[in-house]
């Protein structure tokens, strides 16, 4: 996180990152474009396990990690843009 963090520290304010990973969904053809809603947390550990012990499990909302604003603006700007969960 230090880049993001060093990042933020510069000025700026949004940032978009970008990968390269195969997909499952047999409706996805390769070399297409997927704009992520969700992701699926197979690491079979919860994400809140580093909370501190002795404190109470904070629930934490993840469900606008993927702006909904910058995802339906990019959906609109490309129409070949796919719609899934990574």
């Amino acid at each position: 996180t230090r880049p993001v963090h060093w990042l933020k520290e510069q000025g700026v304010q949004r940032l978009v990152l970008t990968n390269a990973a195969g997909g499952i969904n047999p409706g996805f053809s390769p070399g297409r474009v997927m704009v992520i809603a969700d992701h699926l947390n197979l690491t079979g550990h919860n994400p809140l396990a580093a909370t501190t012990p002795g404190q109470p499990v904070t629930f934490v909302d993840t469900s606008r990690i993927y702006c909904p604003a910058w995802r339906k603006a990019l959906m609109a700007q490309q129409s070949d843009l796919l719609d899934g969960v990574y």
